[in-house]
């Protein structure tokens, strides 16, 4: 079993405000602590039977050694330290004796797998509808809060997968509108019905139309209409919602009486909106009116814990346990599909295990998923490429690497494309010192 130590520089006492840090449980031999989270806001001395964690029963694992490892929080850091334990600590599956932590390894002592994390508040967060309890979801529904009692538009901004719909069910059930919500995918009506379809028609307004039918606004009235996908509404579309949304007025197909819109209006696009106004596919002047209220929902690949969530649920009632290396195989995944890529991946694994328990990483996997060490733009790829050409970087180059992405060995490690412990030993075989980077 090699080992690894990695440098760590000075560091001084003392918790700032805005140096939060966690440990969130992500796999535990009893699932019902999975989610369990601990505040590294002292010093955390783990092993088996101790009663450090809030949950006892965390440390009631025979893997663990009596006095296993210790989490030490200083200067805004936080430092693991194995004790010598029989079974070892591992960060990001590497076995360490010692380690500076950066938000997003995984810790793995004993049958357990923690995320480490920074957040921005101490304040527990758990919502009764929705899994996760990320800082980026909190966050999200912070904002949609603030926006549900207002008579605004709302936007949301948000890679496919991320749950937009949801998100907008949920501005929708917090606004105490009595209505109906109502969703239509923009992308999907054609322009030869969009009319009819949007504000309905009269008995005999056209061929076929035998009897009066209401359409989607009038469906949604006093409650929400989720406009989705409205980066690919047609021109002719735009045109009807430019003129929906700034008059609140719409007219039947086949009638001659004006109508109003009681509706709450909430708009969704994975799109990049401001570059489809910029090279003239979207109007301007519908853009500024959709753009009241814009909330931009972060990718899954950065809210981690939320990832854990998914999973958990994901396995939830087969009957059978993940595996502690089949969890820490998904949660070092990018996944560009965001939470719909993460349960058809899973309801997959569950279907192909046949009757393991715990059930193993199938040998699809690697190859299925794309790993969070690939999860970079092409313009930063680019980039990567033109400053660190050959095998391995100069001493140079790892230090403007370093300036590039603000100190951060996970960044860093990630555009190398190597894990952060071989980056750590080119940073001490080149002689350049992680701390004195940062701060230059």
């Amino acid at each position: 079993m090699s080992e690894t130590v990695r440098e760590v520089g000075p560091q001084t006492s003392g918790i700032q405000g805005d140096d939060r840090w966690q440990l969130v449980v992500v796999h535990h031999a009893h699932g019902r602590l999975v989610g369990h989270r601990e505040w590294l806001d002292r010093t955390l001395e783990v092993g088996r039977g101790g009663a450090t964690f809030a949950e006892r029963d965390l440390l009631d694992d025979p893997l663990l050694s009596s006095r296993h490892c210790v989490f030490l929080h200083r200067g805004g850091r936080v430092r693991i330290t194995d004790r010598g334990s029989t079974n070892g600590t591992r960060i990001n599956g590497e076995t360490v004796r010692e380690a500076v932590l950066e938000s997003g390894d995984l810790v793995e002592i004993g049958s357990m797998l923690l995320l480490v994390q920074k957040s921005a508040t101490a304040a527990a967060f758990r919502h009764p509808r929705l899994l996760g309890a990320s800082d980026g979801l909190r966050s999200v529904l912070e904002q949609l809060s603030g926006a549900a009692h207002r008579d605004v538009i709302v936007l949301l901004l948000g890679e496919t997968g991320v749950g937009k719909e949801l998100l907008a069910r949920e501005v929708h059930s917090e606004s105490g509108r009595s209505g109906a919500f109502v969703a239509v995918n923009c992308g999907a009506l054609a322009d030869s019905v969009l009319q009819s379809e949007l504000f309905g028609h009269e008995r005999g307004a056209f061929s076929g139309a035998a009897q009066r039918r209401p359409g989607l606004v009038a469906t949604a009235e006093g409650g929400t209409l989720l406009l989705d996908e409205i980066g690919d509404a047609s021109p002719q579309l735009q045109v009807a919602l430019l003129r929906l949304l700034q008059e609140r007025e719409y007219r039947p197909v086949g009638s001659d009486r004006p109508r109003r819109a009681d509706v709450r209006f909430v708009a969704a696009t994975h799109k990049p909106l401001e570059r489809l106004v910029a090279d003239g596919s979207f109007r301007r002047d519908l853009y500024a009116r959709l753009a009241q209220w814009v909330v931009r929902i972060p990718p899954l690949r950065e809210r981690i814990d939320d990832v854990a969530a998914l999973i958990v649920a994901g396995f939830d009632g087969c009957g059978r346990c993940p595996s502690r290396a089949l969890v820490r195989e998904l949660l070092r995944r990018s996944w560009p599909g965001n939470a719909r890529e993460v349960n058809a991946v899973v309801q997959r694994i569950i279907h192909t295990s046949g009757s393991q328990d715990p059930i193993e990483a199938p040998n699809w996997l690697s190859t299925a998923l794309i790993p969070a060490s690939a999860a970079v733009s092409e313009d930063s790829a680019a980039s990567v490429g033109k400053r660190f050409s050959g095998p391995r970087p100069t001493p140079e180059q790892l230090v403007e690497g370093l300036r590039s992405v603000d100190g951060s060995m996970v960044a860093l490690a990630r555009q190398l494309g190597v894990g952060r412990t071989t980056l750590y030993r080119w940073l001490k075989e080149a002689g350049v010192d992680p701390g004195a980077a940062r701060g230059s």
